[in-house]
């Protein structure tokens, strides 16, 4: 085994505890903490295309719209901005 695969072993048997009947255990970087590159753009690029494809697609848009209000009432996702109403009509 090498030093970082004994590394990780160390990380997954020292982190394992066992909350609401499930095993929770910490990811065993390399670097701790780890240095994750910001991904705002492609998010962003990705959110241009989703507007897009709703703004071509009525029958899309009224799907995904009705999906998102389910995620809402039920408590799964809420709006950052506090709209009402999605921005991309």
């Amino acid at each position: 085994m090498s030093q970082e695969d004994k590394r990780a072993l160390t990380i997954l048997e020292e982190s394992a505890e066992l909350r609401n009947g499930h095993y929770e255990i910490a990811l065993p970087w390399k670097v701790f903490p780890p240095d994750l590159p910001s991904i705002k753009i492609v998010a962003d690029h990705r959110l241009g295309l989703l507007k897009k494809r709703l703004i071509k697609d009525p029958e899309l848009y009224l799907k995904y719209t009705s999906f998102m209000e389910d995620l809402f009432e039920r408590g799964h996702a809420h709006r950052s901005d506090g709209e009402k109403k999605f921005l991309c009509r």
